[in-house]
């Protein structure tokens, strides 16, 4: 009599995911938070960090509207992402990936035109603190796109096992699949 051999890849329970992946039924019940998502939060942390200490001068002053209100603003929009993204929702998730996406690129400019025209040595420190904010901002865009963060933040169809990001309402509260048109 053999030993009893361990389940071959073809007898677990899988369903196709996105790209020809396979998603697990083990991996789609897991509730825990996977390392992707820990690494977006303290990727985005790091982002409100550094934001939060280049404001406090800003935020001190006493103009009404622009560069105060701006910060405060981004500040504000940068918190309630990652506030979203730690409680789970769907909308955090979508914009917290478009917006790292628009901030890479637009800090990732600014650093590369500073590297190529030269910075003041007054600036420098926060030249070098753009090119941070940029790799953090690609570190969120590529962690909240893992096939494990997608099933965190449920995106992933239960009917037809397919990775979905389309809202079927406005806040994202229910998402729907875009084979099956199934919502959940």
């Amino acid at each position: 009599m053999s030993a009893p051999t361990p389940e071959s890849p073809s007898e677990r329970k899988t369903r196709p995911g996105r790209a020809g992946r396979v998603v697990d039924d083990a991996m789609y019940a897991r509730r825990e938070r996977p390392a992707s998502v820990w690494l977006a939060l303290a990727a985005l942390g790091v982002v409100f960090g550094i934001h939060a200490v280049l404001a406090l001068p800003v935020l001190k002053s006493d103009k009404l509207f622009g560069t105060p209100a701006q910060m405060a603003t981004f500040l504000g929009l940068e918190f309630l992402i990652l506030a979203g993204l730690f409680f789970r929702h769907r909308l955090a998730w979508m914009w917290g990936r478009v917006l790292a996406v628009v901030g890479a690129l637009f800090n990732g400019y600014l650093f590369v035109k500073g590297l190529i025209d030269g910075v003041h040595e007054d600036v420098r420190t926060v030249h070098w603190l753009l090119g941070v904010q940029c790799a953090a901002l690609i570190a969120v865009y590529f962690a909240l796109g893992t096939d494990r963060a997608r099933v965190y933040f449920r995106l992933v169809c239960p009917q037809c096992r397919k990775f979905t990001n389309r809202a079927a309402d406005f806040f994202f509260q229910r998402a729907r699949c875009k084979e099956c048109d199934n919502q959940w």
